[in-house]
């Protein structure tokens, strides 16, 4: 297998999402496999790969360099996890890894291991909107939306995307208060909805230092349209970000600047064009979600301003925490303080 070849570990139903994935990224697979019982041949045949039913296993034995896509919702093992770590291969996870939150107590690099893609706070060109956010000036509160269908992972890993982005755009949550509540079911425990095929609704409300806010609203299950949505708040104005453009405008209304296409565009392949085009862009960059979206679509950085941290061990538990800030708060029906998980690591 050469440096380009992909590692696939996916469920069938994840096929349509992998296959145009793949093919906007002009990847080759060499192996494919699935946690799920007896969908490992069928994944592989379809990508045209060598089967792999373990993926620890493979893992091992994959030339270096190739990248590793993990599109399953169950969660890989510590010992996958420190294989990738160990052999520094590139990966990236549908789902943010690890799939528990304490693991990251007994092994805190695991943060890295896969991180989570795609990731909406690095849309565009790979400078995320820097010019026009370093423009708007300060911020004070902030709006996020997303939809997706259920081949596109969890509403965990949505609702990981939002605080990422609002980490990286607005500051770190010092609390979270967040709902789960189904939407084409009778009524679960927080803790069932967070992987259930049902569709589901997350909301949440993020306080920040500085008397700054952020609300979130996720929606995720069955066909829904792949969407991002962001407004940023603030004296200047408003900024809204969507995965194809941007527009800003005064308090008034009146528009200053916008990049193509602000609105949402229909998906022409179903469930799984949205979250490929975002997948590819990533998988472009070698495995790290630093480039995400359609290229060239916004302004390059200003000179000396970096809107978005590399992933570092840290800021990664932090968005764990606050994560887990939300699964907790959801059962408790109360809100939840971010450093009190980050306590639970030391």
């Amino acid at each position: 297998m050469g440096e380009s070849a992909l590692l696939v570990w996916a469920e069938q139903r994840q096929l349509p999402l992998v296959l145009r994935t793949t093919a906007r990224a002009s990847r080759p697979v060499a192996v494919a496999g699935s946690p799920l019982p007896g969908e490992s041949g069928g994944i592989a045949s379809a990508l045209g790969c060598e089967r792999i039913t373990d993926l620890r296993a493979a893992l091992e034995s994959v030339a270096p360099g190739t990248t590793i896509l993990l599109a399953a919702r169950e969660p890989i093992t510590a010992d996958a996890r420190q294989v990738i770590l160990r052999r520094r291969l590139p990966a990236v996870s549908l789902e943010p890894c690890p799939g528990r939150f304490m693991d990251l107590r007994e092994s805190p690099s695991d943060a890295l291991a896969a991180p989570h893609a795609p990731r909406f706070s690095r849309v565009g060109d790979g400078t995320t909107l820097s010019t026009v956010l370093a423009d708007f000036g300060a911020a004070t509160a902030m709006q996020v939306s997303m939809s997706a269908p259920a081949i596109s992972g969890s509403g965990r890993a949505r609702l990981f995307d939002a605080l990422d982005l609002i980490t990286a755009w607005l500051g770190e949550p010092e609390t979270m208060d967040a709902s789960i509540l189904p939407i084409t079911t009778t009524p679960t425990e927080s803790d069932t909805a967070w992987s259930t095929d049902d569709e589901v609704m997350i909301l949440a409300h993020a306080r920040l230092a500085g008397s700054r806010a952020a609300s979130i609203a996720v929606r995720i299950g069955g066909h829904l349209a792949w969407t991002r949505r962001a407004r940023l708040h603030g004296p200047g104005g408003t900024l809204e970000v969507t995965d194809r453009g941007y527009r800003r405008s005064t308090p008034t209304g009146d528009v200053l600047e916008s990049g193509p296409e602000p609105e949402a565009r229909v998906a022409p392949d179903g469930d799984a064009w949205g979250p490929a085009e975002c997948l590819a862009s990533a998988l472009a960059q070698h495995g790290a979600p630093v480039h995400e979206g359609v290229p060239d679509r916004v302004p390059s950085a200003a000179p000396g301003r970096s809107v978005v941290a590399p992933p570092t061990p840290e800021r990664e538990r932090r968005l764990h925490a606050a994560l887990e800030a939300c699964r907790v708060s959801a059962l408790t029906r109360c809100a939840e303080s971010v450093d009190r998980f980050l306590q639970m690591l030391a």
